[in-house]
């Protein structure tokens, strides 16, 4: 077994160079002594809408905070039903839980893994209020089709971004198509914070408003509460790292495309099934490069053989988690799902890989037979 074993994640500095100015950043906000809500936070909100090109962005506790009080900033709550694709990180149904409303799980496309639109349809009913989009893998939906359609339906619709940092469809950022966007910054994301961390992007000045309460006690003025709110502050620390890192996201999600190119073209092997390649570069930021195999305990053991640790996002479908059952959901009404979520696995890719772990993932993965 190789020592020089290739890690799925390094969230750390990927150079001294940036630890010095991750380190520099914290200093700065130790001597402010202006610790929640300051200069820090204003500025990373300021410089992330400019970066998704949205009206603006507010930063909260995290990615699944908000998720939460994007539905609650859209009026989302008890009584309503909100449509969630079966293969995501189970905030994407907590939020929903946590609004007071419901999810109802859709399955997806078997080629990408993302919502399929006409399964979706199927399950409006007179609750159904929103769609909850997840641009799962860093792969971005087809908005233009999803948003025509929940117009026609009279849906919301809040993107869950968490995983698409930047990614492009159409010309146009996901997180811009809806009425609102969650992403989350937690540290293995293309752009990580070094803990906790999230925001509310909307095309909406209202939205927005609401959202900046709503993290902070309801408050529309100190000591004033309009909202029933919840305390989710993006601190200055972590609103500082996110500056200094956003400096670095182009160059490295570049790194992550090519990196994926290299898998698309040079991966061939019939027993590890490849996702649909997007026919537009731009609208996959290869957060996780996820592959399909019959056996997948016995891959993952190939790889880490090789010294290639690989993870697997996600083992189970959300209606199938012991939790769900508080949803009374079936599983077996998203079969393509539990297909997809028995065989997927994800390789390795992220911007400090060098081309002989590249290779040597690829070598790994050619060669395995079950």
């Amino acid at each position: 077994m190789p020592d020089d074993r290739i890690p799925f994640a390094h969230p750390g500095p990927a150079s001294p160079a940036e630890a010095r100015a991750l380190a520099a950043a914290c200093e700065r906000v130790i001597h402010s002594n202006s610790y929640i809500l300051g200069a820090e936070v204003d500025a990373f909100e300021t410089a992330w809408a400019a970066y998704v090109n949205a009206t603006g962005s507010v930063g909260v506790a995290s990615g699944l905070d908000a998720l939460e009080i994007s539905l609650r900033a859209l009026g989302v709550g008890v009584g309503d039903e909100v449509i969630v694709p079966a293969v995501s990180a189970m905030a994407s149904a907590l939020a929903v839980h946590r609004a007071g409303a419901r999810p109802v799980f859709c399955d997806i496309e078997s080629e990408t893994a993302l919502l399929n639109v006409e399964h979706a349809r199927s399950l409006v009913n007179s609750r159904t209020r929103a769609v909850l989009p997840v641009h799962l893998y860093g792969r971005a939906v087809d908005m233009r089709r999803l948003t025509g359609w929940a117009q026609e339906a009279g849906l919301l619709v809040v993107e869950d971004v968490a995983q698409a940092h930047g990614a492009v469809f159409e010309g146009r950022q996901v997180g811009t198509w809806g009425d609102a966007a969650a992403y989350s910054f937690y540290p293995t994301k293309n752009l990580g914070a070094l803990g906790d961390a999230g925001a509310v992007v909307s095309m909406s000045a209202r939205v927005l408003d609401v959202a900046r309460s709503m993290r902070n006690y309801g408050q529309t003025s100190l000591y004033r509460h309009e909202y029933l709110g919840l305390n989710s502050r993006l601190d200055e620390i972590q609103a500082a790292v996110l500056s200094a890192r956003l400096l670095q996201l182009r160059e490295e999600t570049a790194k992550r495309q090519a990196i994926a190119a290299q898998y698309f073209e040079a991966i061939s092997n019939d027993h590890v099934l490849l996702m649909e390649r997007p026919a537009d570069a731009a609208s996959y930021v290869a957060h996780i490069f996820a592959v399909r195999t019959s056996d997948r305990e016995r891959f993952i053991l190939h790889m880490s053989d090789r010294g290639i640790d690989c993870l697997v996002h996600y083992p189970l479908t959300l209606p199938e988690q012991v939790a769900a059952g508080a949803w009374d959901v079936n599983a077996a009404e998203t079969p393509v799902a539990m297909t997809h979520a028995a065989t997927c696995v994800s390789l390795p890719c992220r911007p400090g890989l060098s081309q002989w772990d590249i290779d040597r993932i690829i070598d790994a993965t050619n060669g395995y037979r079950p």
